[in-house]
């Protein structure tokens, strides 16, 4: 992970932990635990995103977007499967737990990626990008510390 400049710090808004309920029944209700995030922060993660959208809108692959991913991702699979009219072969991936699950080598592994493939749009784009890598991986490490504590 590589640093603005020499003895240059970032400072972060904290997050907090929250919570929201979805519709449900009285009977059984459906409460999602969150993190709530200062403004500025958001910001500077739409900034990073904006190049990363490009990018993925230059591309031809299917990338699946608020599809119901019970009843429309089967579909897109089927379609990209069955596409060419001859055998292909998918890599099926369960991830019913992977935002709680993620590893920080990982995470660090995919934000380097991104970084040396993406074009941030200059110098603060690229700040924009540095200080949304370190405010990702300080709260995957403080969600991993709270999970080992619970």
């Amino acid at each position: 992970m590589s640093s603005v400049a020499p003895g240059r710090h970032y400072s972060t808004t904290i997050s907090i932990p929250t919570r929201y309920s979805l519709v449900g029944s009285f009977e059984s209700p459906k409460i999602r635990h969150v993190w709530g995030t200062a403004f500025e922060n958001i910001l500077l993660e739409g900034i990073t995103a904006a190049p990363l959208i490009s990018r993925y809108a230059e591309l031809s692959e299917p990338m699946v977007i608020g599809v119901n991913m019970c009843k429309g991702l089967p579909n897109i699979i089927h379609k990209v499967l069955d596409g060419t009219g001859s055998p292909q072969y998918g890599v099926g991936l369960d991830i019913k737990s992977f935002d709680s699950s993620l590893q920080p080598w990982l995470m660090n592994a995919a934000l380097d990626i991104l970084e040396d493939n993406i074009d941030f749009t200059g110098y603060y784009g690229w700040l924009s990008f540095q200080f949304s890598q370190k405010f990702f991986l300080r709260l995957l490490a403080s969600t991993v510390a709270h999970e080992c504590r619970v």
